[in-house]
């Protein structure tokens, strides 16, 4: 991994791209509460939501990676409100094509991860599957040309003395970072990332970011609607800790400065990565002999370890519960129910983890201090996954009601 990658991960640039992350759920909250307004007018109960979650993580991501969004929240909210009211909650436009191309990878991806012989799987895509052809040509062009846009832009930047290239922090995207990354290499005499890897690295970060933080945030909303007393603690923690939230989004100093006193925040979060069914476990091979904890591992043995597992033999694993992340003083503890395998551990954990946790929170806390989520009919709330790279969840609907129109005893959503 290069250096300009691994930097896009540290705490400066995370800082940086906060804002990108909380305007687009700045605008996923502006979309559902027009929704909720529809479903006000229309005598429907719910609306799904899986969709949208997609889309606006699909727009954070991109702001990431290229310092501008798809725009694709702004259409779908556009969309609503052009229509007056006269269309359904679930109602969609149509989308830019890179989009929907994107669209098109990401779930081809997936089938191959539970295909039997993946070189088969791409080997049959590339020949009879003309829309993953188009997809990729699509996909790869725009990658392309946005490098070379970045590489003109650095250019003329330096020719104007305008910018220190040798500033990681002086960037507005991973796309900045890399093409950086590869004028330093030059000047260095070093052998630079050609288009085709900076493309790939692109096009890995892109496809790893969006999927999963939205499939992790659909098994959100599910937690949070199936249990009203985590959303009515979680708020009160939120407003008495940082009461200018009402006025403003957070910042990412406001999560660090505040952290120890936002506990109930994290162990949320960390809650909802546990029983949210995103990965069912993570797995190593053993490269030796060994033995961990009492119990003898052969070499080439391959070892699942599910990430919802609880230490203790009272922990009710089932149960959503983000106190069990509280020790006795009332501070948040990551290793107090057990070690959380969900990003996995060592070389090969999950390199964005801190990006991950990052935007899992900012999303949590600005919809929790805006909409409260209500309990969705039994019959659409189904906890059983679909099983893919990442774990999807069979259903994900969702009645959201801004906060004005909710009482303020909790026993009355039980």
């Amino acid at each position: 991994m290069c250096d300009s990658i691994a930097h896009s991960m540290s705490s400066s640039h995370l800082s940086q791209v906060t804002p990108k992350i909380t305007n687009s759920v700045i605008e996923l909250i502006q979309l559902w509460k027009k929704r909720s307004q529809i479903l006000d007018r229309s005598g429907e109960k719910y609306f799904k939501a899986a969709q949208d979650l997609r889309l606006s993580t699909m727009d954070t991501i991109s702001d990431i990676i290229f310092g501008k969004p798809f725009g694709v929240m702004s259409a779908r909210l556009a969309h609503l409100e052009n229509s007056n009211g006269a269309l359904s909650a679930d109602a969609r436009p149509q989308f830019p094509t890179l989009a929907r191309a994107l669209n098109v990878i990401v779930a081809q991806v997936a089938r191959c991860y539970i295909s039997p012989s993946k070189s088969l799987f791409w080997f049959m895509q590339r020949l009879f599957n003309r829309e993953w052809r188009q997809a990729k040509s699509t996909v790869f062009a725009y990658l392309k040309n946005e490098v070379e846009k970045e590489r003109i832009t650095l250019s003329e930047e330096q020719g104007f003395g305008g910018v220190d290239s040798k500033d990681p922090d002086n960037v507005n995207s991973v796309l900045s970072l890399l093409v950086k990354d590869e004028h330093l290499s030059k000047l260095r005499g070093e052998k630079p990332l050609s288009t085709d890897e900076i493309t790939q690295e692109l096009l890995v970060y892109w496809v790893a970011g969006h999927g999963t933080m939205a499939c992790t945030l659909a098994w959100a909303v599910k937690l949070l609607s199936n249990n009203p007393e985590v959303q009515y603690k979680l708020r009160d923690q939120l407003v008495n800790t940082l009461p200018s939230l009402n006025e403003r989004s957070p910042t990412f100093s406001d999560l660090k400065v505040c952290s120890s006193d936002l506990g109930y925040l994290d162990a949320t979060c960390f809650e909802i990565l546990r029983c949210g069914k995103v990965l069912g476990e993570v797995s190593r091979t053993s490269r030796v002999d060994t033995m961990v904890m009492g119990h003898v591992i052969p070499k080439d043995t391959v070892v699942m370890m599910p990430h919802s597992r609880l230490s203790g033999p009272q922990q009710s694993e089932s149960e959503f519960r983000p106190e069990r992340w509280i020790d006795c003083d009332g501070k948040f503890d990551a290793q107090l129910p057990g070690p959380l395998h969900v990003f996995g551990h060592g070389q090969r954990g999950c390199f964005g983890k801190n990006l991950a946790v990052l935007e899992l929170k900012l999303y949590i806390a600005m919809l929790c201090m805006e909409l409260f989520f209500d309990r969705v009919p039994d019959d659409v709330n189904s906890m059983d996954a679909i099983e893919l790279v990442a774990n999807h969840p069979q259903t994900c609907v969702i009645r959201p009601i801004p906060w004005s129109k909710i009482s303020n005893d909790p026993t009355e959503h039980l």
